[in-house]
């Protein structure tokens, strides 16, 4: 990295923020010395919930040697708040980009369908979610089927409960936006039962009002703090309880459609802000050479 660096020499750099590389405090420290401008961009200590005298003092380091230091989400800065100036701290929403997705006029706030996508892993709660539905079957949402996107150690668990519940429709990975798309269709809400990251937004780009526990310094990633409770989305409390996520799942399939359709709504719209305008301009803009790009 530092021969690339003095080969090439860079006006400015953009690098994920990770404290645990080398790599990158290596390009901090040669940042500084060669005066090139470097931009981290990252979580901050959004995870942390009682954050270190320790890690605070790495941070402290790390914006002293950033020329600013990019923020995933106002949640971020937040967190940064109280060891940075306000004007080193830049506010870009970390996103992503879907090619096909679901506007609001393709939803109805009647479907049937539960929709999880991400990673089968542990603290992901797709077992938590399955047993959730099962309890809201016994109780008459006879309707209620769940259709699964992701692939990981969880797999065979989850292919397993698919050969004994009809209503488990299991896709394992998918890459096509076209299949993932019509899958979503027929869901109502998307649901992460567990720690949850940029699959809030790949809901929100599908219409799909994401479910998720209130927990946000546990979650993988910042995004879930994009979530609205009730207005694009919906939180349940405390984390991965059963009985939590089954009140907080009858509650919305209790809700009128027209009022789940103007929620779906709003998580398509919260997409359209978070993606607009696209990553590179922002980052031209945050780095102040827009004029020249343009």
């Amino acid at each position: 990295i530092i021969i690339h660096i003095l080969k090439f020499r860079p006006d400015i750099i953009v690098i994920f923020s990770n404290p645990r590389y080398l790599s990158f405090w290596f390009i901090l420290f040669l940042g500084k010395i060669l005066k090139i401008e470097v931009y981290p961009r990252g979580h901050g200590l959004v995870k942390k919930k009682k954050p270190s005298k320790l890690i605070k003092l790495v941070y402290r380091i790390i914006i002293g040697l950033s020329t600013k230091y990019l923020c995933y989400t106002v949640s971020v800065k937040d967190s940064l708040s109280n060891i940075a100036k306000e004007e080193l701290l830049l506010v870009d929403n970390n996103t992503l980009y879907n090619s096909l997705p679901v506007i609001p006029k393709e939803k109805t706030g009647c479907e049937s369908g539960i929709f999880f996508i991400g990673r089968l892993r542990e603290r992901c709660g797709v077992e938590e979610l399955i047993n959730a539905i099962s309890i809201l079957r016994l109780q008459r949402r006879n309707n209620i089927e769940l259709h699964i996107i992701g692939d990981g150690p969880l797999s065979d668990i989850v292919v397993s409960k698919t050969l004994e519940n009809q209503w488990i429709h299991y896709y394992g990975q998918i890459f096509d936006d076209s299949k993932i798309n019509e899958i979503s269709k027929m869901c109502r809400i998307g649901c992460y039962p567990g720690d949850m990251g940029l699959s809030a937004v790949h809901m929100f780009s599908l219409s799909l009002p994401p479910v998720t526990h209130n927990f946000m310094h546990e979650h993988m990633g910042p995004e879930p703090s994009y979530i609205q409770d009730g207005k694009n989305g919906f939180f349940y409390s405390p984390k991965l309880d059963i009985t939590a996520l089954v009140g907080t799942l009858s509650n919305i399939w209790s809700l009128p459609p027209e009022e789940i359709y103007t929620i779906q709504k709003n998580a398509y719209l919260t997409f359209v802000h978070l993606s607009t305008p696209p990553f590179h301009t922002r980052i031209l803009r945050n780095i102040n050479c827009l004029e020249n790009y343009e």
